[in-house]
């Protein structure tokens, strides 16, 4: 599906680099994939901690 579609939102410099710091932290490339995610995904921190116990479990000896 094309994404034709753009949300603005205003935000102070202090709130941008959390933003920032955030994306990064997760390995986020894209601001935009980050947002989505953030917004979209049901709980994406807790699918996160899920998949990392997932992969300890199941693939570390």
């Amino acid at each position: 599906m094309p994404r034709n579609r753009v949300i603005q939102v205003r935000v102070t410099e202090k709130q941008f680099k959390r933003i920032q710091l955030r994306k990064e932290s997760l390995g986020y490339k894209t601001l935009a994939q980050f947002v989505r995610d953030v917004i979209l995904k049901d709980n994406l921190a807790v699918y996160r901690m899920i998949s990392g116990i997932y992969k300890k479990v199941c693939f570390e000896k």
